[in-house]
């Protein structure tokens, strides 16, 4: 029996979008909870193109308060942004994003990944069905 693939938030953008439908396409059966830390996870990937793009748009560099050269406030929140992008991934059980500044995993985290890929790898042998 196929299951309904659950159609991504409508206002999310490309990135958070195309990242929906790919753990879809491999993670089928999701419970809502995992739903909901997916799409936290997709709008994180949309934010930090948002940021990405701001910092594109004005540079690295931009005028402080007194017209001095400061760094832009977006570097430092698309850093952070990819931290909580990796976090997120960590309590879903997914790999970390090439692009990601991953910290490193603590053990609570492998223990839910590894969970996550048991519960996971049995949905994938249930829907296959018997060798």
């Amino acid at each position: 029996m196929a299951t309904t693939k659950p159609r991504p938030p409508t206002d999310l953008d490309e990135r958070g979008r195309a990242f929906w439908r790919a753990v879809h396409n491999v993670y089928s059966d999701m419970s809502p909870s995992e739903l909901a830390l997916l799409e936290a996870a997709c709008r994180t990937l949309d934010a930090i193109d948002q940021l990405e793009r701001q910092i594109a748009k004005d540079g690295t560099m931009i005028s402080g308060a007194s017209g001095q050269p400061v760094l832009h406030p977006a570097l430092a929140e698309a850093r952070q942004q990819r931290l909580a992008y990796a976090r997120l991934l960590d309590q879903l059980g997914l790999p970390s994003a090439e692009d990601s500044e991953a910290a490193p995993s603590s053990p609570r985290a492998r223990a839910a990944r590894k969970a996550a890929e048991i519960r996971w790898a049995r949905a994938a042998r249930r829907e296959v069905g018997p060798a």
